[in-house]
């Protein structure tokens, strides 16, 4: 047996951590831990102590602040020792391992009264931990004559912008105390110190600015925010009151976006509604919403306000108030009478569209409000012919009840079939929207899906049905039946345009034009793929349900529809017509060839081979087989493997089979494959 002086130091210190993990963050448990073990294995001990001893150290300077040696210290320092030589796993108590400084020993771990300021004075003492920030840093700096307060850095921020940035209201009064420093330059994003200074809801270093003569509160950032849009965004009570009592304050001052401080004020109670920090406690979200709302009634208290502006998307306050289903903002804007609440969003939306929209249980309440209001009628239509059913049903799914406003409209006169001018029913738009539940309920209560049959890229029903997983799979699968029973065409074409977002899967850019259409208010798949081809294709590559599948094949989808993929290659877009399982592959391989990628289709694969799915093909690209064993010869086999142990005679021709045997019979380095594709053709074809 090999003795322990043997072994490699690297095991040497594993075996140490392994005795001394539990302990080592105490230095005396640690002692006790050492003694016990070598009291059991002395000569293992004496072995290892050797070689873990020389990883602990410290200068003298080091050992005398810790042990309390007064004199000792007063003499190192006399003489002018080096302070900044870092000790080696010395400081056992601190959690963050690292090459501690003398003076960390002196503000942490002396036993000594004044050890820290004897080094800072005396010796100059600066360091305390590697890689962190000098001690007393700041302060040299600050006292530097050469130092401009105003310079940029390489960021294009003052030395003020980032001390203001932090929060540090010491910093920035010192910097606005010398001759040069100017509280107007903007940093980042356009935002002056002032802008940042709102957007850490920091009150004493606004209020510090604000006595400063060059800070104006009506400059703008890149986005044309003003501090008050920031203020309003993040219900800064205490700030908002405060820029409110400035002069030349504008309360109706519109962003890039057409958005007013009491529109961010709103947005910004949204935020808080949707986005609050899984962590945050159910009372600290309910005191945000709580400032929030004291924001918006102190912005509306403002004698200047017009609550009634319309952003650059023809939203009024209200309308994002229903967006989101806020009962008591919408309540405090109907109070008003500069609030229309007839009035209409880019799209001829009025505020009751935008309502039913929300998937939120509060919002049954607000539009109940609104039906009250006048002039306000459930038969309304925005200015493209879209129903209250086109906006209930082209949204997620709802969080509460919506026979009886349907039924009511229904009973007021809204045609459940109405085509809007971009040719979609309220059916149609429930789908697009992937609403499948809502759908449903259109459908048992007579809507009729053959009234209109394509969306853009000549899309139907069934593409939409399966362009993406939906979270309500039951419903969708419900709402195809019903489709196939009435006689849908099941084997139509997209004819779609190839996109930035095909095209660099690294940096997609979603362009609107890929949806059917762009309106507040309602959801709209993306439609552009790439890719022409019939609804089964979807079945393998988006909806990714084999359910789907065998409802398509058992009602006659046909499992050789060819495919037109398109690429852009050397600038040029070029299309390609393959085989269908070729179509199927090239999706699974997008990202590269693999095994991996073949495992999530593979019973879809065995499905369509089941229901007569090629893998020849008579057009000018590569047969599937041919694919398959190209795959193959890089030891990508699971895509081979499918296609050969799951195929019959009437899958592929002897002919093809032979083709490709005498193309492999050149391929010696690939007898494998060779082998493979003899086996099957003795098999499939020998009688």
């Amino acid at each position: 047996m090999a003795s322990i002086e043997a072994l490699p130091v690297e095991t040497i210190y594993h075996i140490v951590d392994m005795c001394a993990e539990e302990t080592i963050i105490d230095t005396e448990l640690s002692t006790k831990a050492q003694w016990a073990w070598a009291q059991t294995s002395r000569r293992s001990y004496a072995t290892i102590y050797t070689l873990i001893r020389p990883t602990v150290k410290g200068t003298p300077l080091h050992y005398a602040i810790m042990n309390g040696h007064r004199d000792i210290l007063e003499f190192l320092v006399e003489v002018g020792v080096d302070p900044h030589i870092p000790s080696t796993r010395l400081c056992l108590d601190c959690y963050e391992p690292g090459a501690f400084y003398a003076l960390h020993m002196a503000i942490s771990h002396s036993k000594i009264k004044g050890a820290a300021q004897l080094l800072i004075e005396k010796l100059g003492a600066y360091k305390t931990l590697k890689g962190s920030y000098a001690f007393g840093l700041e302060e040299r700096m600050l006292a530097r004559h050469d130092l401009d307060a105003s310079v940029r850095g390489s960021y294009g921020c003052t030395p003020l912008f980032d001390a203001v940035s932090c929060g540090r209201l010491k910093t920035v009064k010192s910097l606005l105390q010398r001759p040069e420093a100017d509280a107007s330059i903007a940093g980042r994003n356009g935002h002056t110190p002032l802008h940042e200074a709102v957007e850490i809801s920091n009150l004493p270093i606004v209020e510090v600015l604000l006595q400063r003569p060059e800070v104006d509160v009506t400059t703008t950032d890149d986005d044309k925010c003003t501090p008050l849009h920031r203020a309003a965004f993040h219900a800064a009570v205490d700030i908002t009151k405060l820029l409110l009592e400035q002069p030349g304050v504008d309360v109706a001052s519109s962003d890039s976006e057409g958005m007013t401080p009491l529109h961010q004020a709103i947005s910004g109670r949204t935020h808080i509604f949707w986005h609050c920090k899984g962590g945050d406690t159910e009372a600290k979200i309910s005191d945000l919403v709580d400032e929030a709302l004291e924001n918006i009634k102190i912005l509306l208290a403002h004698p200047e306000m017009n609550a009634g502006l319309h952003d650059k998307k023809g939203l009024t306050p209200l309308h994002q108030a229903c967006l989101i289903g806020d009962w008591e903002v919408a309540e405090l804007l109907l109070q008003r009478g500069d609030v229309d609440p007839n009035a209409r969003a880019l799209n001829g939306q009025k505020p009751l569209h935008v309502a039913v929209s929300c998937t939120s249980s509060r919002a049954l309440k607000l539009v109940g409000r609104l039906l009250e209001q006048p002039g306000v009628e459930i038969t309304d239509c925005d200015f493209d012919g879209r129903t209250i059913l086109h906006y209930i049903g082209g949204s997620l799914p709802k969080d509460w009840e919506t026979t009886p406003i349907v039924e009511t409209a229904l009973r007021e006169g809204v045609p459940i079939d109405q085509i809007s001018t971009n040719g979609l029913t309220a059916l149609h738009q429930t789908i697009n929207a992937g609403n499948y539940p809502f759908a449903n309920l259109l459908l048992s209560l007579g809507a009729d899906p053959m009234v209109s049959k394509r969306f853009k890229y000549n899309n139907s029903l069934l593409h939409l049905c399966f362009k993406y997983h939906p979270f309500y799979e039951q419903h969708r699968d419900e709402v195809v039946e019903k489709l196939i029973a009435e006689g849908i065409e099941i084997n139509t074409y997209t004819d779609s345009p190839l996109t930035d977002f095909d095209a660099d899967w690294d940096e997609p850019e979603i362009d609107e034009g890929m949806r059917h259409e762009s309106v507040e208010g309602l959801q709209s798949m993306i439609l552009a793929n790439g890719m022409d081809c019939t609804p089964l294709m979807l079945t393998v590559t988006e909806s990714m349900k084999i359910e789907s599948m065998k409802m398509l094949l058992n009602a006659g989808a046909d499992p050789n529809a060819h495919v037109t993929i398109r690429q852009r290659k050397h600038g040029k877009i070029r299309d390609h017509r393959v085989a269908f399982l070729s179509g199927v592959l090239y999706q699974a391989w997008k990202d590269g060839p693999s095994d991996y990628s073949i495992d999530p289709i593979d019973e879809h694969l065995k499905l369509l081979l089941e229901h007569g799915s090629r893998i020849d093909f008579d057009g000018p690209g590569d047969s599937p087989l041919q694919e398959a064993c190209k795959a193959s010869e890089d030891r990508y086999e699971a895509f081979l493997e499918t296609l050969l142990d799951h195929s019959t005679a009437r899958n592929v021709s002897q002919e093809h089979v032979r083709e490709l045997i005498c193309e492999y019979e050149k391929k010696p380095e690939h007898e494998k494959v060779l082998a493979e594709l003899r086996a099957f053709e003795d098999r499939i074809f020998s009688n």
